[in-house]
């Protein structure tokens, strides 16, 4: 087999292909020998058109021959032939792995529209893995989405069943909705596979010769060294999506006369492509220039702008075509080409500034900054993966809280305060329209991967001109003390309206012994029924971290295990401050309320109805300490909020 891929390098298919036929004779259980054939055939596949490849494969007998061909049309846009190729290969036993199939056909379905059934023709792969080589062929399609630690976790699986179970944790893991039915970051990853393998295939091998970072300045992880059909692009595309923007610079053959004359050009004629060259003034960098265009003006250039979107910061990367022919893009940290460069101003002005240095000591010197920047955001981007929504999806925010009590049998009871926006939702559906059906989910995922809640409703939002405000509502859930991830989704089921947030949440044990106190709880007045009557006000649990400084503020919390004297008796003091943003800590916080208190209760509740009308409008963060004056002890919990003018 490694005799096999020397052949291939050197073009000499049909060796290859004996080679590794030879192979699979002498090993037919070996995965090595059974996946090695078939990347070779996908190879071969990549670097033909699809008539090529189908003209030169009749010469040869034999499943996966037959199932690429079908591959072969189902590229090329012939569904139906394709669909019959693969269905009468399903359940060959000693075929192509039925794995294969499945995802072949779930491509195929996706091309249709018929995504449900793409994403359950994935799925049945992923259900039915029947051996460690269909194992191989589900790895061989997410590795490039993979991160280091989920590839350590791969490489440790030896079972049919732990295989299994990590690809379908791999998938449930980067499913931004998954209290719903469906995935889809996993209909998501089709798609970009899809306009991958049209885009940015690449066979060809990756050389130092073809390289444009000679020196190395960026660093990837383990998992991009698996690549072995797609160039770099590709490999940002799958991971991230489409760019918001590009930036491209295409090289235009000129003989030899034309360059020197263009050379010649700038050196006469420091405004025609680089105002900062002037031969008399400084002839090191003229010189310096010249020589940069001569080498550069042959090269491609492309960079791709992502916008942030929640946690992923904004992202810029660069692109060039060095040396290769083809499809062969590399990542680069910076565009050595100062026409590329000047295009970029647009997105950052540092990058007119680097256009602009005279002294190359100083332009290096500036360079290296946003080559540093680039490393860090090339590290981020190669090691994580995001899902991005179809520009007709209107995506809303919907606040959200979630606070922690004690529960019952060591448990602890999660209150998930949210709020359906009605002005948001009003403003993006007809003016006809008076009630909008909306599917509402909720799940949490332990530290095992397991979906231990997962919730969907759906409800009838009064919507339409006039309508404002929100509809707030609560889930409560108890559970063991663990790590979770915690998602919400709101959906509308007429129209394409989606919210939806994900977080990591860490569950406290409130049982243990020793002093400790519940989350800080935000209400709010409400009239509504279902409201909580304490001392005398009707209020809800709020999911805003926006508080107008002219109404009351409520706040609740929980004191559990007080240490009571000889008598029993109970002591404490609770305090409460707001910590503006850039102060150093409780010290410079501002009092806003304090209370001590003497009674017979080891657990205690407590609730606050606090005057603001004094604090400035900013952000802060709500801090609440409370000390037990018998154990002389003290605990805190914070949140954030934001103080803001009515």
């Amino acid at each position: 087999m490694q005799y096999a891929l020397l052949e291939r390098n050197q073009d000499n298919r049909v060796r290859a292909l004996e080679l590794a036929q030879r192979q699979l004779m002498l090993t037919p259980r070996s995965r090595a020998a059974q996946i090695g054939l078939f990347r070779l055939l996908r190879h071969y596949l990549i670097v033909q058109s699809s008539e090529e490849f189908l003209s030169w494969s009749k010469g040869y007998l034999g499943a996966s021959f037959r199932f690429f061909e079908g591959e072969a049309m189902r590229r090329d846009g012939r569904l139906s032939s394709a669909d019959s190729v693969f269905t009468s290969l399903l359940g060959v036993v000693d075929g192509v792995p039925q794995e294969a199939i499945r995802l072949a056909r779930a491509r195929m379905c996706y091309t249709r529209g018929d995504y449900a059934n793409a994403e359950s023709e994935y799925m049945m792969a992923v259900e039915g893995i029947s051996s460690d080589v269909g194992a191989e062929v589900l790895f061989d399609d997410i590795k490039y989405i993979m991160s280091d630690a989920e590839l350590d976790w791969y490489r440790g699986l030896h079972t049919i069943a732990t295989q299994q179970e990590f690809f379908q944790s791999f998938w449930q893991f980067r499913n931004p909705l998954p209290a719903s039915k469906s995935n889809p970051r996993l209909l998501e990853h089709i798609r970009r596979s899809l306009i991958a393998e049209k885009k940015y295939e690449f066979a060809g091998l990756r050389t130092w010769f073809s390289n444009p970072d000679r020196v190395h300045e960026l660093v990837f992880p383990r998992a991009f060294s698996l690549n072995e059909a797609f160039n770099d692009m590709g490999l940002v595309y799958l991971r991230q999506g489409e760019p918001n923007d590009i930036v491209r610079h295409n090289y235009t053959p000129f003989d030899d006369d034309d360059h020197r004359e263009r050379v010649d050009k700038i050196l006469l004629d420091p405004t025609d492509i680089n105002k900062i060259v002037d031969k008399k003034e400084n002839q090191a960098f003229a010189s310096e220039v010249m020589s940069r265009y001569l080498h550069s003006a042959k090269e491609d250039y492309e960079s791709w702008l992502y916008d942030a979107v929640g946690d992923a910061p904004r992202m810029i990367f660069h692109f060039q075509k060095h040396n290769a022919a083809g499809n062969g893009w590399r990542l680069t940290p910076c565009p050595d080409f100062d026409p590329m460069i000047l295009k970029l101003v647009a997105w950052d002005r540092r990058y007119e500034e680097l256009y602009d240095r005279r002294q190359p000591a100083t332009r290096a010197t500036f360079e290296n900054e946003l080559k540093v920047e680039t490393r860090a955001t090339v590290d981020r981007a190669l090691a994580t993966d995001r899902q991005t929504w179809d520009k007709q999806v209107s995506i809303v925010q919907f606040p959200h809280a979630i606070d922690m009590f004690r529960g019952t049998d060591g448990g602890s009871l999660l209150d998930i305060s949210y709020a359906i926006p009605i002005t948001t939702l009003s403003h993006l559906v007809p003016d006809t329209m008076h009630a909008l059906p909306v599917e509402i989910g909720f799940s949490m995922v332990n530290s095992r991967n397991q979906q231990c809640v997962a919730q969907l409703d759906t409800v009838v939002v009064g919507v339409g001109k006039g309508r404002t405000g929100a509809l707030v509502d609560l889930i409560r859930y108890t559970v063991p003390p663990d790590r979770y991830a915690v998602s919400m989704h709101l959906r509308s089921l007429t129209g394409n309206i989606l919210g939806a947030w994900k977080q990591a949440l860490r569950v406290e044990n409130y049982s243990k012994p020793g002093l400790s106190m519940s989350s800080v709880q935000l209400l709010r007045r409400s009239p509504q029924r279902g409201a909580l009557e304490i001392d005398g006000v009707k209020v809800i649990q709020s999911p805003f971290a926006t508080q107008l400084l002219n109404e009351p503020f409520y706040i609740y919390f929980q004191i559990y295990d007080l240490i009571p004297d000889g008598d029993g008796t109970t002591s404490y003091t609770a305090e409460c401050r707001l910590i503006r943003a850039g102060d150093k800590g409780w010290d410079e916080g501002i009092p806003i309320h304090s209370k001590e208190k003497t009674g017979r209760m080891q657990n205690v509740n407590e609730f606050y109805t606090i005057n603001l009308e004094k604090v400035k409008p900013g952000k802060y963060t709500l801090a609440v300490r409370v000390t037990d004056r018998m154990r002389v002890e003290s605990i805190s919990a914070t949140r954030f909020l934001e103080m803001v003018k009515p």
